[in-house]
Formats: C-alpha cells, sequence, structure tokens
C-alpha cells in the first residue's frame, strides 16, 4: 500500500514538471528521499488471510499465494471448525 502511494505521488510530481523531469527520473539521478518520520515501520508478524473447510483448500491456496504460510485448525465465528490460512508480512 506504501509503495502505491509513493508511486501515485511521484506520477503526479512528474506530470506536473513535464518531460525533463521524466528523464531525469528514469536515469536514477532524482529519487525521492523518505525521513525516518515519514514512514512507520511495522514488524512482520502473522496475519489471517482466510478459512476454508479443508486442510488441502488451505494448502493449496498457501502454495498458490507463495511465502510463508500455516493452516490452523479451530472454531470459527460461526462455531464450526474451520482451517484458517496466516500468512507471514
Amino acid at each position: 500500500m506504501r509503495r502505491a502511494l509513493v508511486s501515485l505521488a511521484l506520477g503526479g510530481a512528474l506530470a506536473l514538471t513535464g518531460t525533463a523531469a521524466t528523464a531525469e527520473a528514469a536515469d536514477g539521478t532524482a529519487s525521492p528521499q523518505l525521513s525516518v518520520s515519514e514512514t512507520s515501520a511495522v514488524p512482520a508478524s502473522w496475519h489471517f488471510y482466510r478459512a476454508y473447510w479443508t486442510v488441502g483448500a488451505c494448502s493449496a491456496e498457501g502454495d498458490a499465494l507463495g511465502g510463508s504460510y500455516y493452516c490452523e485448525y479451530k472454531r470459527g465465528n460461526d462455531g464450526k471448525m474451520k482451517w484458517f490460512l496466516y500468512r507471514w508480512y
């Protein structure tokens, strides 16, 4: 999300300054610098992604998404047992 906002802001700035800024940004000489106060560092952790009825469906989705994941069997908000997919990011 942060990358999308930075890209959107940079794209707007380039559109306003014209082709000279576009050429300057293309060769890498003018890269935007963010200060520590402008960014918020969030430590990586396990996040719930989706619930599935079978462990196979949960594992298949985790494999398709890539990265680290695990499936946990537990009771959902509706009172039924399900497989919950968690992803690390």
